[in-house]
């Protein structure tokens, strides 16, 4: 489901580099912040918060990683939304 949800950002991502339309600038940050929550709450598994927040730093590099694309892909949504002219 995980990978599932990170192809489909990246794919909406891709298809609002190559079609500017308004929907998909839209939909990019959307998809985005929806797998980076996801993603967020897998790691954290059956852990407190607190654990989890404790247990950031023994994240190996695949976890950092798939967060901060995860990121670009919000950033470049919002900022492609909005200064989007395309309808």
């Amino acid at each position: 489901m995980g990978a599932a949800l990170v192809i489909l950002a990246v794919a909406v991502s891709v298809a609002a580099l190559l079609l500017p339309r308004r929907l998909l600038s839209v939909a990019e940050p959307l998809t985005g912040l929806v797998a980076l929550v996801l993603t967020a709450l897998a790691l954290k598994g059956p852990l407190s918060w607190g654990g989890f927040v404790a247990a950031v730093p023994t994240l190996r590099i695949g976890g950092y990683l798939i967060i901060i694309g995860l990121l670009v892909i919000i950033f470049h949504g919002a900022v492609s939304s909005y200064t989007s002219k395309a309808r």
